[in-house]
């Protein structure tokens, strides 16, 4: 026998490839396989399923590689299958559990942006505190002085719509009753007081409901009638000496009106 000629029998019509050819062929299969095998191991390994049992498994099938190859089949199809086999077991366990061991990751909760000084001021409910009763009582005073204010306006102007601002009630009423009889008859008067308030009482429920005020003002009359043109007095200075009490009513917390006018003898 030549070296290097196959002198095994071939049923005819077949043909074999030669024998280094498959035995190359064998080896290229049998890294492959250790290949697949290697790339499971690493899925187990990774995953933390069971490192033991993966070991065993390299162990196991290296050991039967082995007696394989021992008992003359170095590079037969169960050497090069039993390592391919058990690779591509392990790689279909590792992508089977990988869903299950994949890192959840927790969501971030939601950061609101932080409220701006001025919308947490908004935000807080103001509390007013209430007026003392010396407030109150400067608060009806300058009400008060504001009525004969818009008093004396009015009867220059001879429009009463201005009137409703500063008074209610009976007062209101007669302010604008004495002021249509002034129009009616062309007169025209420039409302001159000089006031000397000597108290203002604050009570609750003078006057109707709520918080009511009496002002006493021992006042000095200086009102003349005047030519509506040219606004020259018409008649002397009456310089008219007088006691008169007021009461007014808070309409709303700081406003007052006045609602009762009374002279005193």
């Amino acid at each position: 026998m030549r070296k290097g000629v196959d002198l095994r029998q071939r049923p005819a019509g077949e043909s074999f490839p030669p024998a280094g050819r498959r035995t190359q062929l064998f080896k290229l299969l049998a890294v492959a396989g250790l290949a697949v095998l290697a790339l499971g191991l690493s899925f187990v390994v990774f995953l933390n399923v069971d490192l033991a049992a993966g070991l065993g498994t390299l162990v196991a099938t290296w050991g039967l590689s082995r007696l394989l190859a021992l008992g003359g089949r170095r590079h037969g199809p169960l050497s090069v299958g039993i390592p391919m086999v058990t690779g591509v077991a392990l790689v279909a366990l590792g992508f089977a559990i990988l869903p299950a061991h994949r890192p959840q990751v927790a969501p971030k909760p939601a950061v609101s942006a932080a409220p701006t000084a001025s919308a947490t001021v908004a935000a807080t409910p103001s509390v007013t505190p209430s007026p003392t009763l010396d407030q109150l009582r400067e608060q009806a005073r300058q009400a008060y002085l504001r009525y004969w204010d818009v008093v004396k306006e009015t009867a220059l102007s001879h429009d009463p719509g201005p009137l409703s601002q500063v008074a209610a009630g009976t007062a209101l009423t007669y302010a604008q009753s004495a002021l249509e009889h002034d129009r009616s008859l062309g007169q025209t008067y420039i409302i001159q007081m000089e006031h000397n308030i000597k108290s203002t009482v604050v009570v609750d429920g003078l006057g109707g409901p709520g918080i009511g005020a009496q002002v006493d003002d021992f006042y000095v009359d200086h009102t003349v009638r005047v030519d509506p043109a040219t606004l020259r007095p018409l008649e002397p200075d009456p310089n008219r000496h007088g006691h008169q009490s007021f009461t007014l009513k808070e309409v709303s917390p700081g406003s007052w009106k006045v609602v009762l006018g009374s002279e005193i003898n």
